[in-house]
């Protein structure tokens, strides 16, 4: 009997020191194979491109392959019910848009993940400038001249978002029709760069999409940048005013990317890879291509990050409720 004891009480000490070693390696031997990040974005989109442009650098820093693994589809579902499932042993990793945090648990029922318990806060990554763009020959230089237009003719004037109904754009745009009591009326596209196109072509009068797609076609006169959508200017249009700068305060849609780890991951881990992000977005050649991709860099810690979805998931299920939207 005392024999057994002994073993049992040996083999229970064993254990407890093979579970504290694992969870202390991290601080000695992460990482110990290459990182894996699931993104729900299709390979060769902005979010694509500036996720490998990042942790190719962080790679360079850890000495670690880092492998993107692309997953689109179903609003960022399944990329992160994948991602959910994923490792905790700080090898496995989700990039995601802000959707799938703060605008799929008001849309959609029975997610196949949980946005709340599923994940820990990494780092914010960047922020994609989004911005309102108006179809040449549209009298509206600003975003003044377009409620009063709006005014003028409720009902009459027409937009389209990019990412349908179930982005930030749309959202933004609801929002700032609510706050301005105004009435546009949205259109909507399979295709965004069909939606460009009537824009352009003039049969559409407003949209409200990515700058890396409207910048170029502004410079070449084809429409009018009048706003954008973020709670900050954009480094590549200084001139133009965010809505809450406009007459607004309170009116932004930021659509943030950011990084998150599968619950159970140690702090340890995530302290170093926010460290290892923040680093990575000062790098003046990853700055350089992120703002090509109409990007903004901001980094941050699990916190702040935290802390951004909470109020974004309040402000837009709101949003939601209040207006009855569906996706």
């Amino acid at each position: 009997m005392t024999t057994l004891l002994l073993r049992s009480l040996g083999l229970g000490l064993l254990l407890t020191l093979a579970g504290t070693a694992h969870a202390q390696a991290p601080g000695a031997a992460w990482p110990a194979k290459p990182i894996h990040i699931v993104l729900p974005s299709a390979a060769g989109t902005a979010v694509d491109t500036a996720t490998r442009v990042i942790f190719a650098k962080v790679g360079e820093s850890l000495g670690k392959p880092v492998v993107i693994e692309n997953k689109p589809g179903a609003d960022g579902m399944i990329a992160a019910a994948a991602a959910a499932k994923a490792s905790s042993d700080g090898h496995d990793f989700f990039v995601s848009n802000a959707g799938v945090f703060t605008i799929n648990p008001s849309y959609r029922a029975n997610l196949p993940y949980d946005p709340e318990r599923d994940f820990t806060p990494v780092s914010q990554l960047t922020t994609a400038v989004l911005v309102i763009s108006v179809r040449p020959g549209l009298q509206a230089a600003n975003l003044a001249e377009l409620v009063a237009l709006a005014k003028a003719s409720p009902g009459r004037l027409t937009y389209s978002s990019s990412t349908g109904r179930s982005g930030i754009a749309f959202l933004s745009m609801e929002l700032l029709k609510q706050r301005a009591g105004i009435a546009i009326e949205w259109i909507g596209y399979k295709d965004d760069s069909q939606a460009l196109a009537d824009l352009m072509g003039g049969r559409i009068d407003i949209v409200v999409d990515p700058l890396a797609t409207s910048l170029p076609n502004a410079k070449a006169g084809k429409l009018g940048i009048i706003a954008v959508t973020g709670s900050r200017t954009a480094q590549q249009i200084p001139d133009i005013k965010t809505i809450a700068d406009s007459g607004y305060p309170g009116v932004s849609g930021d659509a943030w990317i950011g990084l998150f780890a599968p619950r159970g991951v140690s702090a340890d881990i995530v302290g170093r890879m926010e460290r290892e992000v923040a680093t990575a977005l000062q790098d003046p050649g990853v700055r350089s291509r992120l703002y090509e991709l109409g990007l903004d860099p901001v980094g941050g810690n699990s916190t702040q990050l935290g802390a951004l979805v909470k109020d974004d998931r309040a402000k837009w299920a709101r949003l939601i409720q209040e207006l009855g939207l569906k996706p």
